[in-house]
């Protein structure tokens, strides 16, 4: 069980380097540099998913793994919502 939390940690990070290296990024000022943590993020990727594989059968490994980056990414773009925060506030 700690291990799977340890992978969806990984799935977690990978998707935030993701999306603040994104130029319509909403956390930072200014997006985070695309080669390293671009680079960074899919590794944390390649980890996650082969950690996923040594527990799981190969489908239900690349499912699971692609309904979290799905469901991640899609939720990453609204938590400036949730923390009532916007780009050009202050």
């Amino acid at each position: 069980m700690l291990w799977h939390c340890f992978y969806f940690a990984l799935l977690l990070l990978s998707c935030c380097l993701f999306y603040g290296s994104h130029k319509n990024q909403l956390w930072f000022k200014q997006p985070l540099p695309q080669t390293p943590w671009r680079l960074v993020g899919l590794l944390f990727q390649i980890i996650a998913l082969t950690g996923e594989l040594m527990f799981y059968s190969a489908s239900s490994a690349i499912f699971g793994w692609l309904a979290l980056n799905m469901l991640i990414l899609s939720v990453l773009p609204f938590i400036n919502l949730f923390w009532g925060q916007s780009k050009n506030a202050k």
